[in-house]
């Protein structure tokens, strides 16, 4: 339950970090094009638990196989759906670094919870 907890904190403040201020030079998107840190395009479904079992939203999830297949089914599930693009790898927790290199696309990640009370996964959409 720790991990889950320490694991939700980490993804949320490494993707509510990639948002590019408004002031970005022209030298640093140069630089930011020519490294070969991987970027990804991320979805996020958070779900209420009591409107939806674990295992119900882990069997539904983890049939996910495109990002428009995820957001149709967020809606279904009245799911909050957060999408981030461009996430660099490195600013996500290794484990989760890891997990998304192993990943297709389209994929979802196994469903996490910090305290039981909202179920999420990641669906990668895109790997650049």
């Amino acid at each position: 339950m720790q991990n889950s907890r320490k694991f939700i904190a980490l993804v949320s403040a490494a993707i509510a970090a990639t948002t590019v201020p408004s002031a970005v030079s022209a030298q640093s998107l140069l630089d930011a094009r020519s490294s070969f840190v991987p970027r990804y395009h991320l979805m996020q479904l958070s779900v209420d638990a009591g409107t939806v079992s674990l295992d119900q939203f882990a069997a539904k999830t983890s049939a996910i196989s495109s990002c428009g297949e995820a957001k149709n089914l967020g809606k279904s599930l009245d799911a909050e759906i957060n999408r981030n693009r461009q996430v660099r790898a490195s600013a996500l927790p290794a484990d989760l670094q890891d997990t998304l290199k192993a990943m297709t696309l389209g994929q979802a990640t196994p469903v996490f919870s910090a305290d039981g009370s909202v179920l999420r996964v990641i669906v990668l959409c895109a790997r650049k």
